[in-house]
């Protein structure tokens, strides 16, 4: 008892799929579109996750945190132009944040010598703790303990006394 249907070959003379043989019948899914998604939108790229091979393992990071981990193991496998390359950048970083001290400082010693009633941090006008504010959290990431997290000035009348 053979059956014509399963006796027969399951493509044509041309290697097409004959009808009621295409191993998937709904064809091939429609491209999704993402909404609100420009392709040429650098903040999406950078931050798209992906995975990379770090230390023998898989590793899942964002495309900025890949591209600054082959950057390192380049310049620590001796290419010469990516050390060049970073050391400048550790360079900018670093006047960078000399930048921020300076500015934190003068903030601070602007309003403790200008007004000699300043007592507590409260007396300073809204828009200078703010921008205080604002200056210690980048400060206290690369100088943990030397920046107060929204406290009370490191110096002035409070620690004089």
């Amino acid at each position: 008892m053979s059956d014509d249907k399963n006796d027969r070959p399951s493509r044509d003379a041309k290697g097409r799929w004959r009808k009621g043989h295409c191993p998937n019948p709904k064809g091939r899914p429609r491209k999704q579109v993402m909404e609100d998604y420009n392709p040429g939108d650098l903040r999406h790229f950078r931050n798209t996750m992906i995975e990379v091979m770090s230390g023998g393992q898989k590793v899942t990071m964002d495309r900025y945190a890949a591209l600054i981990h082959k950057m390192y193991e380049s310049a620590m496998k001796g290419k010469v132009s990516m050390q060049r390359f970073l050391y400048k950048e550790f360079e900018r970083n670093t006047e960078g944040l000399a930048t921020l001290r300076i500015r934190y400082d003068d903030l601070l010693l602007k309003w403790v010598f200008e007004n000699p009633d300043f007592r507590a941090r409260d007396d300073l006008p809204f828009d200078i703790q703010l921008e205080l504010i604002s200056l210690e959290s980048i400060l206290s990431h690369y100088f943990p303990g030397q920046y107060p997290s929204h406290g009370k000035p490191t110096f002035g009348p409070e620690e004089e006394a």
